[in-house]
């Protein structure tokens, strides 16, 4: 059955229900009903019968734009739901629910909020909850007792709590990954980078000191992070953070090194340990605390600084195109003297020692083992830039120790979410980049329409990286057009007509 328009011999055009049906093989129309002329039928006379076939045979999927109550803002799912995912992996659901039960908000899902920012629009905190509604949630002042939803105010006092809570989310994240992957860490990198601020200010932790990014007018922190090396540990492990730690920002980088170590000890259920570092982090009194830790380590060192050796008096072995070695021992440790002709080419000062570098190692390893975990020592400074730029770590404008602190075990948090999305991307060969995840993740929009008489979310269209993330992450992909209740329960998304678990008060409460 269907609509059909006929022509009269005057060019009246006439509106009719049709329908086909075969008879002695062949296929016939009979009229089921006459409309009447198309031009003395009003549009909303159509519009009224169509609601009442929608209303009689119960149709899904249909609105009635004219009956839009207001003009709906658009909203992300995309976002919410994949945050849930990544922290539903690590159990973060079973680390907070330990929490204080006197603290009157959900710290759980205040971090979610401020993770989902980072990742897709890194803003202040006070942009993030200008920013609420976008994300499903609801702001509140928080002297309005009465009402639900989230107030400023508590985002500042989830940091307290973060930076209150660090080692132990630390390690809960660390074990999470290792018994996902049922393996140990035995190649760890560690490196050191500065943190900007917006001020000249001091205290005891913002400092002035050398500045990574030339930034000398400003007062900075410096930060440590460990990395996990490709070693034995499966891809699901590799390039994953292990601890950081904050220093006063006139600390010098390789006094750094020590603390890091023995914490690493001392919280993590560590394989053998290969510490593989930059030069200017490994002092002599460094390698001898890795030594004394029961682990190894390969360290670059300036072949300038070497005394009592002459870098060329013997045979190179080429080890791979364009780069050959000579191996002698040094000081006890075994030293790998490197000519690479790239780097003599990029070095061009004209002196003798363009492209050449030297590597100091404790380890059994064959010098191509050597050279290519020196090498990922690259994989610490992408860290670094993504922690520092895309999640847009600085700059801070926080200027308590513990706000400090809690802002940047946020984005700790927040880059372990995003290179677990990431690493699921390569497990299942499918190409991105920063930006590439961010927009698919921006694109995953809806709108919310209300009528007189229905009720319904209407999605946005998604590129092919937002079908993807959502398929290997085992997310539904909404309908175009769905029932708003069908919508926010298939997705498990926060509706602000329901009392919101964890962010709900009550009166005696507040």
């Amino acid at each position: 059955m269907y609509v059909r328009t006929v022509k009269n011999n005057q060019g009246k055009e006439y509106l009719r229900i049709v329908e086909s049906y075969r008879e002695n093989g062949k296929n016939k129309q009979k009229i089921i009903a006459n409309l009447g002329r198309i031009d003395t039928i009003s549009r909303k006379e159509v519009e009224n019968i169509v609601d009442k076939l929608v209303q009689i045979y119960d149709i899904k999927g249909y609105v009635n734009l004219n009956n839009v109550e207001e003009a709906p803002d658009k909203k992300n799912y995309g976002i919410k739901v994949i945050v849930d995912k990544l922290f539903e992996r690590y159990e973060m659901d079973k680390f907070f629910e330990k929490m204080d039960k006197k603290i009157r908000f959900d710290v759980e899902d205040l971090l979610k909020i401020m993770v989902m920012n980072r990742i897709i629009e890194p803003k202040s905190k006070l942009g993030i909850f200008n920013d609420l509604d976008y994300y499903g949630f609801k702001r509140i002042d928080e002297a309005e007792t009465d009402e639900e939803g989230i107030a400023l105010q508590w985002m500042y006092r989830t940091l307290d709590v973060l930076a209150q809570k660090k080692e132990e989310l630390e390690k809960h994240l660390y074990c999470q990954r290792i018994s996902l992957f049922n393996s140990v860490v035995d190649l760890v990198f560690y490196d050191v980078t500065t943190l900007a601020f917006e001020t000249q200010q001091t205290n005891e932790l913002l400092q002035m000191g050398y500045s990574k990014d030339k930034k000398f007018n400003e007062s900075q922190v410096v930060l440590g992070m460990s990395i996990v090396g490709k070693g034995n540990a499966p891809k699901g492990v590799q390039g994953m953070p292990v601890s950081f730690d904050i220093y006063p920002g006139n600390t010098f980088e390789g006094h750094t090194f020590k603390d890091t170590i023995e914490l690493m000890k001392k919280r993590y259920q560590l394989g053998k340990v290969i510490v593989v570092s930059d030069r200017g982090m490994m002092s002599k009194t460094n390698m001898e605390i890795v030594e004394n830790s029961d682990y190894e380590f390969i360290v670059g060192k300036s072949i300038k600084q070497l005394k009592k050796v002459d870098i060329f008096d013997g045979e190179f072995t080429e080890i791979s195109k364009g780069i050959e070695y000579r191996e002698i021992e040094y000081g006890g440790k075994r030293l790998l003297i490197i000519h690479s002709k790239e780097r003599a080419e990029k070095d061009r000062k004209g002196e003798k020692y363009d492209g050449y570098y030297g590597i100091i190692t404790n380890t059994q390893l064959n010098p191509k083992q050597i050279l290519e975990q020196y090498h990922t020592l690259w994989k610490v400074e992408e860290s670094f830039r993504t922690l520092k730029n895309y999640l847009e770590t600085r700059p801070i404008f926080h200027w308590t120790q513990k706000r400090i602190k809690g802002h940047i075990v946020m984005s700790f948090i927040s880059y372990i979410m995003q290179r677990t999305l990431e690493l699921e991307l390569e497990r299942n060969n499918i190409e991105y980049s920063h930006e590439k995840i961010r927009e698919a993740i921006k694109n995953m929009e809806y709108i919310d329409i209300k009528t007189n008489e229905q009720h319904f979310a209407i999605r946005t269209n998604m590129n092919v990286l937002a079908q993807k993330i959502l398929k290997i992450l085992n997310i539904p992909i909404p309908k175009v057009v769905t029932p708003y209740e069908e919508f926010i329960e298939k997705l498990k998304l926060q509706d602000q007509n329901e009392e919101n678990k964890g962010l709900e008060r009550s009166k005696a409460q507040a």
